[in-house]
């Protein structure tokens, strides 16, 4: 019997008496917009609102500016402040998939801006490869928080072996660097 924040009660078809359960009200901070910015809000200062620039495939944010390859990995990280770049000279951060950066295995459709505010902008494209297509979308917030979304549909079977992100940073920024596993 599942006893619901309504009075109401749930039995299952059995009918077991002695398997009580309970569903308990969501704690106070479920399903609270505290810290979430509202589309129209700018970022918070110091931050600006984020500006992308298609022609150069290029993000301004406040301190830095991303520019990506094709495939939507990063191909140069320059942070204002101290002119440097983040990533080590001559490198750009790969998608690997079974050993091969996933640039050399799909030709990829031009860039599209899926969402864009003034604190996010949503960046997507589609690959097109031999055994498979891809979809890669980067969500960039106004702080350089980077979250991609791969999607990898197989066109016939097939197995991978190994998936793996290459962020080749340069000496001066690898101690900064905070990943982020969801």
């Amino acid at each position: 019997v599942a006893h619901l924040a309504d009075g109401s009660q749930l039995q299952s078809e059995d009918n077991v008496e002695d398997s009580v359960f309970y569903i308990l009200n969501h704690p106070a901070w479920a399903g609270n917009e505290l810290g979430v910015l509202a589309d129209t809000d700018a970022p918070p200062p110091p931050w600006t609102p984020l500006v992308y620039e298609a022609s150069k495939q290029r993000l301004l944010t406040w301190n830095n500016h991303l520019s990506f390859n094709q495939d939507l990995s990063l191909k140069r990280v320059r942070f204002q402040h101290n002119r440097g770049d983040a990533l080590a000279r001559g490198r750009s951060h790969q998608l690997v998939l079974d050993g091969s950066p996933l640039a050399e295995q799909a030709t990829f459709s031009p860039v599209q801006i899926t969402r864009q505010t003034p604190h996010t902008v949503t960046l997507a494209v589609e690959g097109e490869a031999e055994k498979f297509t891809a979809h890669i979308q980067a969500t960039i917030e106004f702080d350089g928080f980077i979250r991609y979304d791969l999607k990898l549909h197989a066109k016939t079977d097939c197995q991978i072996e190994d998936l793996s992100v290459v962020l080749p940073l340069s000496s001066g920024f690898a101690r900064y660097v905070q990943p982020a596993d969801y």
